[in-house]
């Protein structure tokens, strides 16, 4: 039986990548970020930076170059041990939720990703998004993380300088709005009025992260049967 963890989160710094990480580690699964691809193509085509600079300049990745983003991907997948054929797609965003239902069909994964509980084993079709459904051979879960603006808020005043709580709500609805903005114009599909499917909620204003990842962990060692 083949094991794929899909996590998604209402706002950035809900603790979706902590938990995906987490179950990686304990279950020894294959973890594929959406996100840490993203940087690192940025990296490799000149923007070294983090933060808040990173997600202002998310528009930046249309302008990339297909084939050479293409090679830089397949090397970035061969350095993690993992022989990829690189999906054909209309740009950038389409390839790389292409290569998530990819590593999702090879299983024992954990995919963290806005769109991974719209892509994988969806109830129904959301807008023009890519999907697979994993049935016979796979157990699936799917997870979604929530978290409140404000507490978003306060964890990411611990990593990064902002002059108050306020600044740092007006970066993430930001960055959010980004992500939004990319996704409608690459499927005609908005994130933000759309409710989606998933198997376990983690509300992770009520946790610390050690507590959170503890109870992750053995949620689904119980919807594994472990």
């Amino acid at each position: 039986m083949k094991i794929v963890i899909a996590i998604g989160s209402n706002l950035p710094g809900a603790g979706k990548s902590t938990i995906a990480k987490a179950l990686s580690e304990e279950f020894k699964l294959f973890y594929f970020s959406s996100g840490n691809l993203i940087r690192d193509l940025f990296n490799y085509f000149g923007f070294s930076y983090k933060g808040k600079d990173f997600a202002r300049d998310q528009d930046y990745l249309k302008q990339f170059d297909i084939m050479k983003s293409k090679l830089f991907i397949k090397d970035w997948f061969k350095k993690r041990g993992v022989d990829l054929n690189i999906p054909s797609g209309r740009n950038l965003d389409e390839i790389i939720d292409k290569i998530s239902l990819k590593i999702a069909k090879r299983g024992n994964c954990v995919i963290d990703g806005w769109l991974s509980l719209y892509t994988i084993n969806p109830s129904k079709k959301y807008g023009n998004i890519p999907y697979v459904n994993l049935e016979k051979g796979y157990r699936v879960i799917k997870i979604l993380v929530k978290v409140t603006l404000t507490n978003s808020a306060k964890r990411l005043m611990k990593r990064e300088k902002y002059k108050s709580i306020s600044e740092a709500k007006k970066y993430l609805l930001m960055r959010f709005n980004k992500v939004r903005n990319r996704i409608l114009e690459a499927y005609d599909f908005d994130i933000k009025l759309e409710k989606v499917d998933y198997d376990l909620i983690v509300n992770s204003d009520k946790f610390t992260e050690s507590r959170m990842k503890k109870y992750v962990i053995e949620q689904v060692k119980k919807r594994l049967n472990f």
